[in-house]
């Protein structure tokens, strides 16, 4: 993601907005998911770092963070394991696992024009949006207009 958005920025217009895609594996611990799990909070870090840097230029970046979602990642394996998807299932508000088409309205989102350098956590009843102030235990910020 460094690579690639460090290549991209001479492309990117002024006002411009950048969405990476993190994982909820960030915020929770789950056996033999060390590797994936650290490279999904290095582009939480990245995100913070260059909405910083790409303020001046009016470009907003983000970082959207879902919880499990029926996919082909790892083999599909909460998609097409009943037990898992079952297990996965009941640890959300909605009960059920999430589909691809549940992050697109985040992804989307025109309220991440103005969210600057935060995660907003998709946890499939609602978005809530962490800010590296609010995950350091200050109110407020995240927001700037």
């Amino acid at each position: 993601m460094f690579f690639l958005t460090q290549k991209l920025l001479p492309l990117i217009n002024d006002g411009a907005r950048i969405v990476m895609i993190s994982s909820g594996l960030t915020r929770t611990i789950i056996p033999e998911s060390t590797p994936y799990a650290s490279m999904k909070g290095a582009i939480d870090v990245l995100t913070r770092y260059l909405a910083k840097e790409l303020g001046p230029r009016r470009i907003a970046v983000n970082v959207v963070a879902p919880a499990a979602i029926a996919t082909d990642f790892s083999g599909g394996v909460v998609r097409d394991n009943p037990e898992l998807n079952k297990r996965v299932a009941g640890m959300t508000a909605l009960g059920r696992v999430g589909q691809p088409d549940d992050t697109d309205p985040m992804i989307s989102s025109r309220f991440l024009r103005t969210i600057v350098g935060s995660t907003p956590i998709a946890s499939k009843s609602r978005a809530v949006w962490r800010s590296k102030r609010e995950s350091s235990g200050v109110s407020g910020g995240g927001c700037v207009s």
